[in-house]
């Protein structure tokens, strides 16, 4: 499992979140850029390893989706974790017409 500050800092490389902690120490990462009112990509991040991101749009994850439309990244590797976080993206964008690839470019 990965550290909070690994996921944190995998999360960090992508230049289009925002990254919010609240008054419990989690941390939420917001893409302002999005087309639709949804903006929360991932959150609650918190040192026990939880972490969720959002997948309602995402088939291939929709055996793993919580009623919310999240998914629990807790235990992912961090090639996952960069796919899912990528992929939400750019779920996000295809709904404004942008073409595959013009964000969600992280840097590793």
């Amino acid at each position: 499992m990965l550290s909070l500050d690994e996921k944190r800092s995998i999360l960090h490389s992508f230049h289009e979140l925002r990254e919010k902690e609240d008054q419990y120490g989690r941390f939420f990462y917001y893409y302002d850029a999005s087309p639709v009112r949804k903006k929360l990509i991932a959150y609650e991040f918190s040192h026990t390893g939880n972490g969720y991101v959002y997948g309602q749009l995402l088939p291939e994850y929709k055996n793993l989706l919580y009623k919310d439309g999240s998914v629990c990244v807790k235990d992912y590797t961090s090639e996952e974790l960069k796919e899912i976080v990528r992929k939400s993206i750019l779920s996000l964008q295809k709904l404004s017409g942008k073409t595959v690839g013009q964000t969600a470019s992280a840097v590793f």
